[in-house]
Parts: structure tokens; C-alpha cells; sequence
């Protein structure tokens, strides 16, 4: 797969039209976001072809987005986007597939999906980018609402470095309702930006906690590669793991009351759901 240094120009072909897309939680309704983080809603099925764009390195999200849409009746297409959004001898890039549906691209420069939304050949999802993890944070939040048995009033802390998870976190956070706290003895500029970009028209709180000079009591703990060093003394758990230690099932956690989930299974069906979104039509804001 070509790397982001060495990818092609890209330019919009010429006939490119609107489609909606899903690049970052901000491009969803709160509504809409609601429903995909309900653990009672059903598991949508889905027909035509896909696109999956996810370099060879991220295996686990190159499987589950392919077990997601197969599982749910569609056909996947592994291929190169940019090389075949591009190429119009290609069959794909030609348009001659007229059940594509959409393209879920992961890509370490996340400027290069909003070239392709502009395009607009197909949706475009977000798999993952530098700058947002819409899919990855929105899968951890369904699998929250399964262990609480609720899906609002939920208070999380978020504990790790500054990323896209981090900021698609903060984005969800203030449009689904929940109170979030980031919990550091140092905040980065960068969060105090995320921060003070998703506050307007923002129905859940948004916080920065000092865990040296507050206790943090919150229902759920969300981290990367979450380590208790910091916390350990002063978080009420349960506890929500996620990151490597999630995806491979191994425990980092300590205390008789830490939890650990697989984000896998919640992961493809969130992809699945937002998917069939995009599927119905209709701008997603």
C-alpha cells in the first residue's frame, strides 16, 4: 500500500458530487450519535461493495472492518484509495461499481480524507488519522453503556497523551451529554483548544482535573494504554481499557474492581452502524 510520502497528487475528478461523510464525531448529530452508541438498537445489515483502506501494519482494524461489513452482507474491496480514486482505468475509479458504497480509510494524515471528502466520489469514514478516531472512541462508548446499563449521565476520565482518540473523545463527550474530565498534572495547549472548540452549544461538561489536587470520581476510567501510576489512588473504578492492551485481551489493570473489554466485537458494530448511516442518505448533521 503506498505510504502517505510517496501517494500520488490528488485531485477531484472532474464529475465529483456531495456525498456525506464521517471523518470526526463533529459530523455527526446528537441525535444520530445517540442511537449509535445504544446498545439496544439493531445491528443493521448491509449490501453492495466498500472500500477498506487500512494500512497492512493495523491488522486488527484492516480485520474487523472487513469481519463488519461481511458479516452484515457486504462485499469488501481491499484496495489503494488514493492510487484508484485517481486512476480512471481502473474499474473502481472509473465509477463502473455502482453499488460502492462507501470507504473506510485509515490514513496517519487525516488532511489527505478531507481531500477525498471534497472529492466526492463516495462517503468517506474515518478508520482512523492523526487527527480523529471517531469510529474507535464511538465503539468504546457503546461498550460503556453496556457495562453501566445506561447510555446518558455517564461521567468518564480520560487518562493519556494528547491524540486523535483524545479529541474524538472531547467531541462525543459534549454532544452526547457526558461529563468528561482529562485528567493530567500538566494540560497541553492543544487541550485546552479541543476543549474550548467543542464547549459551544455543548451539552456535556467538559473538564481538566489535576489528580494530585483532586479526587477523581467518575463511573468509567478511558485510556491508552492506560497505566494507575497517576490515579491509582484517588479513581473510583470500574475501569475501561482500551488500546493494545484491549485489542489483545491481556490485562494491565490492577485492583478487584478493574474491567477490562475487547474492543473488537463493539468496534464492528459500530462500523457497521455508521455505515448503514451513510447508506440511508441524508447528511449526517
Amino acid at each position: 500500500m503506498t505510504t502517505v510520502g510517496t501517494e500520488p497528487a490528488v485531485t477531484a475528478p472532474a464529475t465529483a458530487q456531495h456525498h456525506p461523510s464521517v471523518l470526526r464525531v463533529a459530523d455527526l448529530s446528537p441525535g444520530q450519535l445517540a442511537a449509535l452508541v445504544d446498545p439496544a438498537a439493531p445491528d443493521p445489515s448491509l449490501d453492495g461493495s466498500y472500500v477498506v483502506d487500512v494500512p497492512a501494519e493495523l491488522t486488527h482494524i484492516r480485520t474487523c472492518v472487513r469481519e463488519a461489513i461481511e458479516r452484515a452482507g457486504g462485499h469488501v474491496v481491499l484496495t489503494d484509495w488514493p492510487a484508484m480514486w485517481t486512476d480512471r482505468s481502473n474499474p473502481l475509479g472509473a465509477g463502473l461499481v455502482p453499488a460502492l458504497r462507501a470507504a473506510v480509510i485509515s490514513t496517519p494524515d487525516h488532511a489527505r480524507l478531507e481531500q477525498y471528502r471534497r472529492g466526492g466520489r463516495v462517503p468517506i469514514v474515518n478508520g482512523g488519522s492523526d487527527a480523529h478516531h471517531p469510529l474507535k472512541v464511538l465503539a468504546d462508548l457503546l461498550t460503556v453503556s453496556e457495562l453501566l446499563g445506561r447510555s446518558t449521565g455517564i461521567s468518564i476520565a480520560y487518562v493519556g497523551p494528547p491524540c486523535g482518540y483524545r479529541r474524538s473523545l472531547i467531541e462525543a463527550a459534549a454532544r452526547l451529554g457526558l461529563d468528561l474530565r482529562v485528567v493530567t498534572t500538566d494540560p497541553d495547549p492543544a487541550l485546552i483548544a479541543e476543549i474550548d472548540a467543542a464547549r459551544p452549544g455543548a451539552v456535556g461538561r467538559l473538564g481538566i482535573v489535576d489528580p494530585v489536587r483532586e479526587v477523581v470520581s467518575v463511573d468509567v476510567v478511558i485510556g491508552e494504554d492506560l497505566t494507575f501510576g497517576l490515579v491509582e489512588t484517588s479513581v473510583h473504578l470500574p475501569v475501561a481499557m482500551t488500546g493494545a492492551a484491549a485489542n489483545s485481551g491481556a490485562s494491565t489493570t490492577e485492583g478487584p474492581r478493574a474491567l477490562l473489554f475487547h474492543r473488537q466485537e463493539n468496534l464492528q458494530r459500530l462500523t457497521r452502524r455508521v455505515l448503514a448511516l451513510l447508506d440511508q442518505a441524508g447528511s449526517p448533521s
